[in-house]
């Protein structure tokens, strides 16, 4: 059982820029869809900031379709946050 720690460990010591961003983006679901408009601001930045980096993941792992996949999210992302604040 020691060796399931230590090898999370290495995973997590290579990995951790991919590990960050899917902490952050199951916070930024939780917190979207909380009661307060606050919280659901919050969600939807940290939201927004996850795709972009998830986006650059992507692009820099030369996977096209995923990368043009999530600048598309990112791109509906932005139309959503701007007729939100023009419809006010």
């Amino acid at each position: 059982m020691p060796l399931l720690p230590a090898a999370l460990s290495l995973w997590l010591a290579s990995n951790w820029f991919p590990a960050l961003v899917a902490i952050l983006s199951a916070i930024a679901a939780h917190m979207a869809a909380g009661y307060t408009r606050k919280s659901r601001g919050i969600g939807f930045s940290i939201w927004i900031f996850t795709n972009g980096a998830l986006a650059w993941s992507f692009w820099q792992a030369g996977n096209i379709p995923y990368f043009l996949l999530f600048v598309f999210y990112e791109i509906e992302n932005f139309k959503g946050v701007y007729n939100n604040m023009v419809r006010r």
